[in-house]
């Protein structure tokens, strides 16, 4: 007797032989897939005590978001436009200083439930953007936010970009106490929460080693500086050590330049490396990606697409065999979590910079933000596809509207036409965490009441109130 069966939908199965099935069915026991095939066969053979009828439906594996950032799903919007940087307002005034332990577990709720309401059934979440190494205490609470929403995370720790030491604040009874915090010590937290969060929640929850960037030479990062040269040859014993003592990846930021001297002076790439962004990048450090099987997550949303040199060669990195997943970039100023929507950016980008309407296939995006990005965090095995044998992470996404019907050319129009709010129901983990559009996991309504909140006392701590009204050249310009 099957727990769950779906059944009378399009599936969009992602398997090996990237199977579309109509009138397919899914039957789930516990939290793994057992069958997927024709509604008759699966019916026929799995009995359910639910049964989700997904006509008018699409079927496919919950979307992977292989690269966000925590700390921003409240802070949307602050710093957009700024005297100063606005990177360096959201974290030094923001994130490091003018947030507490109950911030960070709302956040994680607000953040997964963004996630969950786009399809979205796993994430990578760099803690506190860059990320915020200064205490266990608020990694473990952004954690168990998410955990309450019930999605599967990554989340990555480590020191934050230099220099160093970084200045983290905390917050009792109002008042800030100011903390000088070196690299050697953010490594320390990292450990602890791998320790004792890697593998809990039933594997729904992990964590990897997270570093804001690779520090060598780059020329296509402007915030290099060459005395952060020292910092990479430092962070490389400490990021080794925590990846063979727990088994665990590293994700870290890295462009052109930079992937070639790490590699050749540290011998960083690897398996289980995940490389955000990688803009300008040589034919040689294509080739060092290729050959160690470091994985590439491209955000084709982030500002840095657009802000740095060059652009990340996408479909130079897919022929030559590296591995690329999408990101959303999840940041604080003018993205959200939607990957239908970053999936659709990603096949314009590049089809502009080829002037190629044929480049970067709707197929290939969609294994991107699937079975791709599944692979990129080590967990092929588990996610990413509808086969028998994996973890129930399943999406259905309603098609019966006004812009997708006639539905037909049903991956086409996934690709192309769906977007976030078209998402009806989402299991993760054979739990269903939100079905014909209502959470079920947690109560919506009172986590954006604690997001309100948290917002505006994160507001009042920090300051930015006088950066959130409407900036000069806002209006009637073609530019600021």
């Amino acid at each position: 007797m099957a727990d769950i069966l779906i059944k009378n939908g399009t599936l969009i199965t992602m398997d090996p032989e990237r199977r579309v099935i109509e009138k397919g069915a899914v039957a789930v026991e516990k939290d793994r897939i057992v069958a997927v095939g024709t509604a008759r066969q699966v019916a026929r053979e799995h009995k359910a005590r639910k049964v989700i009828d997904a006509r008018g439906k699409v079927v496919m594996p919950g979307l992977i978001d292989a690269y966000g950032n925590s700390g921003t799903a409240l802070t949307k919007n602050i710093a957009e436009r700024t005297a100063g940087h606005p990177w360096r307002l959201l974290l030094d005034h923001i994130l490091f200083r003018s947030v507490t332990e109950d911030f960070w577990y709302v956040e994680g709720k607000m953040m997964a439930l963004e996630h969950l309401k786009f399809g979205t059934t796993c994430f990578m979440n760099m803690f506190g953007n860059a990320p915020r190494g200064d205490d266990p205490v608020y990694p473990e609470a952004n954690m168990r936010g998410i955990a309450e929403v019930g999605l599967r995370s990554v989340t990555g720790l480590g020191p934050a970009r230099p220099p160093y030491p970084t200045i983290y604040s905390s917050w009792k009874k109002g008042k800030r106490t100011d903390r000088r915090v070196p690299m050697r010590e953010s490594f320390r937290v990292a450990e602890k929460v791998i320790r004792k969060c890697n593998g809990t929640n039933g594997g729904l929850t992990n964590v990897w080693v997270g570093v804001s960037r690779l520090q060598g030479p780059s020329r296509a990062d402007p915030m290099f500086r060459p005395e952060y040269v020292k910092y990479a040859r430092q962070q490389v014993k400490p990021i080794r050590r925590l990846m063979e003592t727990y088994g665990v990846g590293l994700r870290a930021n890295a462009y052109g330049g930079v992937i070639k001297w790490c590699q050749e002076e540290l011998k960083i790439l690897g398996p289980k490396v995940l490389l955000a962004h990688c803009t300008d990048l040589s034919k040689k450090e294509i080739r060092y990606l290729r050959d160690t099987d470091a994985k590439v997550v491209h955000c084709p949303t982030a500002r840095r697409i657009f802000s740095y040199k060059g652009a990340c060669p996408v479909v130079e990195l897919i022929e030559a065999g590296v591995t690329v997943s999408l990101g959303t970039d999840y940041t604080g100023q003018d993205r959200t979590g939607d990957q239908f929507r970053d999936l659709k950016v990603a096949m314009l980008l590049q089809r502009l910079r080829f002037r190629d309407p044929s480049v970067l296939p709707p197929g290939k995006v969609l294994e991107m933000v699937t079975i791709d990005a599944a692979r990129c965090l080590g967990m092929e095995g588990l996610i990413g596809s509808l086969e028998a044998g994996k973890k129930a992470d399943i999406t259905l996404m309603n098609m019966m509207q006004p812009h997708l019907v006639p539905a037909w050319m049903v991956p086409q129009r996934v690709a192309y036409q769906v977007t976030g709010h078209d998402v009806d129901t989402v299991l993760v983990n054979g739990r269903i965490l939100m079905e014909g559009r209502k959470v079920k996991s947690v109560n919506e309504k009172k986590i954006l009441r604690e997001a309100q909140r948290e917002g505006k006392l994160m507001v009042e701590r920090s300051g930015v109130a006088p950066f959130m009204g409407i900036p000069d050249r806002f209006w009637n310009h073609s530019r600021y």
